[in-house]
């Protein structure tokens, strides 16, 4: 049962974006059918301004939720991490006494910085998550006031 659920969900995720742009061209259409009708009507050019204006920013969404960080960069950070790791523990056999707080701290902070650049590069997943609840309330009100 859990696995269909998943499927279901996982299926319905990648339809979105596929129905979201039919959407799309069925007002746009519209919004052309309108503007031939009269081309001076005020309402018919807020319509055509708002209508791609959200298009726009429907594309700008998508983009942001495909691109990521190219792997080459996330394979450096983690040598530049290493790097860094080694080069303290180096430094630390040559001095008198170790600092074990100060060079765990270290390795921490760098293992942070790295799982958040991670993080923030997959906004569906991890810890830090985008919010969906915009979408879901425009979905909402406009469900609401549908005739």
């Amino acid at each position: 049962m859990r696995h269909s659920t998943i499927s279901n969900m996982t299926s319905r995720y990648w339809e979105a974006p596929r129905h979201t742009e039919q959407i799309q061209e069925q007002l746009w259409l519209q919004a052309i059918a309108l503007a031939e009708k009269d081309a001076r009507s005020l309402p018919a050019s807020l319509f055509i301004q708002s209508l791609n204006d959200t298009i726009d920013l429907s594309a700008k969404r998508q983009n942001a939720l495909e691109n990521h960080v190219p792997p080459a960069i996330l394979w450096m950070l983690t040598g530049v991490g290493l790097l860094a790791m080694a080069a303290t523990g180096y430094g630390a056999a040559f001095g008198n006494r170790r600092h074990v707080v100060l060079t765990t701290l270290l390795a921490l902070l760098v293992a942070a910085v790295i799982l958040l650049i991670v993080d923030l590069d997959r906004p569906q997943r991890g810890l830090i998550k985008v919010s969906e609840q915009n979408m879901i309330n425009l979905r909402d009100s406009l469900e609401k006031n549908q005739p």
